[in-house]
């Protein structure tokens, strides 16, 4: 899918505590004529940082130029970073001023505000040139005029000579270079390096800040905290940027339609079972209380749905929960969260029919693994995969076979669109099996039994 040009966009700051400097940033953005845009928190840290996915991430967006920030604590003090990134994905600047009561002081501000106009400018210019001038019309030829004779001469006229006024030149002031921000040591030679926005400094003529710095085709030549920290003189360890947006918390909702079946195998002295799919209707909430954890919840139950029994048709109900907390502790191109909960699942036909198949009544624990793999700006992959060992439940069987030892895999798939900031759509599928295997039951009881509950689901819903 191809996406429109975008302008020059603003992403975020990350770090703690942000809300302060995007207050202050919000008129001078909007002065400069650049658009927010949300991205996944990774990608945001991945940009503050200038790792060797940046370029990519900014080439995937579309847009003609790109602006982020962070809020880097070293050694007791905060600064802000400002990075900007043209439409290739190449850095165009880089600069950090520290902040005065977490905030940028007044002077700072007007600074940073007159080079993102200039920057923004040459971002837009690269992209969009001025149309070239029209071609001047052709002179139109005047009409002929009447020659008439000429009058006689004036008489003479004297003039009298006066001497000449000499007019003393101005003198010429030169202008002082603006002072260096030290962010060009960390590039090497400064003609390479990109220019820094935020220094206070007088203005100065920007011939040479609208040069693209040479793109980093090695994981050197990023930018990390550790060349900010020793910039400083600092001898303690960097502090890692945390990647977030302009709030730690948020929260999502969603609801969903789908199909639901169950298929259970077992033994000949137990009634199998094989449904056809039912309609089925799926809840889902959470929230994500930091970057990097995750708390989940999710609801479903069929709608309608009937068993046959030796007295007729009998209602039956499907119905599952699941409360799950993740820690992504990947976060890049793929995301890897590691998941632990509580679920518990359950079928129950509405009969005493004693030839019936037996109920499943499970509850279970969640050791399991999600995974998130991006697709450009508005499409998303996401996976799961699970062991559930069952801690209790009732066994309708127990009577006839004794206690089952019983565990569950599941297995999740979906693909996700965002086609707006803060909605998302999501096709799901997923694959619950449980296992159960008797080991009193002898020869009655071989090769246990199996319980698969096969599901698909459309949702929609919303983050923010």
């Amino acid at each position: 899918m191809l996406f429109a040009q975008l302008a020059v966009v603003f992403v975020g700051i990350a770090g703690n505590k942000t809300e302060a400097v995007e207050h202050q940033l919000a008129p001078v953005l909007d002065h400069a004529g650049v658009t927010e845009l949300a991205i996944p928190t990774g990608d945001l840290g991945a940009l503050a940082r200038h790792t060797d996915v940046a370029k990519e991430i900014v080439r995937n967006l579309h847009v003609d130029g790109l602006i982020g920030g962070a809020l880097i604590a070293a050694k007791g003090k905060l600064t802000f970073r400002l990075v900007i990134y043209d439409a290739d994905g190449n850095l165009k600047s880089l600069g950090e001023t520290p902040l005065v009561g977490k905030k940028l002081s007044k002077d700072d501000l007007e600074v940073l505000g007159m080079n993102l106009d200039d920057e923004v400018a040459g971002l837009t210019k690269k992209h969009h040139p001025e149309p070239a001038p029209a071609p001047a019309p052709k002179p139109v030829s005047p009409p002929p005029v009447v020659v008439k004779a000429a009058p006689p001469p004036p008489p003479p006229v004297v003039v009298t000579k006066v001497a000449p006024v000499t007019q003393k030149p101005a003198t010429k002031t030169a202008t002082s270079a603006p002072p260096s921000t030290g962010l060009a040591d960390a590039f090497g030679d400064d003609k390479d390096a990109p220019p820094a926005l935020g220094t206070p400094a007088a203005p100065a003529p920007r011939a040479e800040t609208h040069e693209a710095a040479a793109p980093a085709t090695e994981v050197g030549d990023a930018v990390s905290l550790d060349d900010i920290e020793s910039l400083t003189g600092g001898n303690e360890g960097p502090t890692p940027i945390v990647a977030q947006a302009s709030s730690t918390l948020h929260l999502h909702a969603g609801v969903g339609l789908g199909l639901a079946g169950r298929v259970f195998t077992a033994p000949a002295a137990v009634t199998s079972y094989s449904s056809t799919p039912v309609g089925a209707v799926q809840f889902a909430a959470g929230l994500e209380p930091t970057a990097r954890t995750a708390l989940d919840v999710t609801a479903e139950r069929t709608l309608t749905m009937s068993s046959p029994v030796s007295n007729g048709m009998a209602a039956t109900t499907m119905s599952r929960w699941e409360v799950t907390g993740a820690y992504r502790a990947v976060r890049g191109a793929i995301e890897i969260s590691p998941t632990i909960g509580l679920g518990h699942r359950s079928f129950s036909i509405d009969s005493t029919d004693p030839s019936r198949s037996p109920d499943g009544d499970y509850s279970y624990l969640v050791l399991g693994a999600a995974f998130a793999k991006a697709l450009g700006t508005h499409v998303a992959l996401r996976g799961l995969v699970a062991f559930e060992p069952v801690l209790s439940g009732v066994e309708p069987t127990e009577m006839a076979f004794g206690e089952a030892t019983r565990w569950a895999l599941d297995v999740g798939a979906a693909i996700e669109l965002r086609p707006i900031a803060h909605i998302f759509a999501r096709a799901a599928v997923d694959y619950q099996r449980f296992a159960w295997s008797w080991d009193q039951a002898g020869a009655r009881g071989a090769g246990g039994a199996t319980d698969s509950y096969p599901s698909g689901t459309l949702s929609l819903g919303a983050e923010y």
